[in-house]
């Protein structure tokens, strides 16, 4: 759905946070839960989105989508 677009892993360095989840507390707060949506489905939302918007990879790509530690400004910098 993403042409040219692979998915890939950054390096095993010192920043290990990890978003795997456990469900064993809304199995047995809801049995029986299932999710409607999956990785797929919401990639495809998000494709259609942008295609609704008509996004183009200059405004998704512009620097201040991004936290300022990774396009290379120092944590103690401030806009105000």
């Amino acid at each position: 759905m993403f042409q040219g677009c692979q998915l890939s892993f950054g390096d095993s360095g010192s920043d290990n946070r990890s978003y795997r989840v456990a469900f064993e507390k809304i199995n047995t707060m809801l049995p029986g839960f299932k999710c409607d949506w999956n990785a797929a489905r919401g990639a495809q939302q998000l494709y259609d989105l942008f295609e609704q918007i008509d996004l183009e990879p200059d405004t998704f790509e512009f620097r201040g989508f991004y936290p300022p530690q990774a396009v290379g400004v120092p944590h103690s910098y401030s806009a105000n």
